[in-house]
């Protein structure tokens, strides 16, 4: 992600670009933390620079067991394994293994859980095309003995 500098008329702000779901605009994260959207078409914007996120301490590893069964989890994006970075208000799937663990660490006492991310889109904009492609991640998770949710 990058800082910018976003010029409108009279009016400069300055803030990180997140990622927008409309291409014709910019979205911009204040210093503020407030959001604001402008049409690419009406501002002039300059790259102050990189903005980093802060490092995160390692991730412990899952382990697996052979005693448990092995379960595959099919994501297609949506608000159910979407997790929220507060620092820039983008919205990103949560879907490694320590992702899930973090947020429902019962399940790995159930399951061997191996996520599976095939599409990153909400439900309305489902269509057959899409359907056919996790009805073949599906038998792919099949052929390899897991369970399917």
């Amino acid at each position: 992600m990058k800082r910018v500098k976003v010029r409108k008329g009279n009016n400069v702000y300055e803030g990180i670009e997140i990622p927008s779901v409309d291409e014709k605009y910019l979205v911009l994260k204040l210093d503020n933390g407030y959001n604001i959207a402008f049409r690419r078409n009406e501002i002039n914007v300059d790259i102050i620079g990189e903005f980093e996120k802060k490092s995160k301490k390692t991730e412990k590893k899952i382990r697996y067991r052979k005693e448990l069964r092995d379960v595959s989890i099919i994501g297609t994006g949506g608000t159910i394994a979407s997790k929220i970075d507060y620092t820039t208000g983008a919205v990103y799937p949560a879907f490694s293994p320590e992702e899930l663990e973090k947020m429902v660490p019962e399940i790995f006492e159930l399951a061997n859980i191996y996520p599976r991310e095939v599409l990153q889109i909400l439900s309305e904009n489902m269509n057959i095309e899409r359907w056919k492609k996790i009805g073949n991640a599906v038998i792919e998770e099949i052929n390899k003995g897991r369970s399917i949710v």
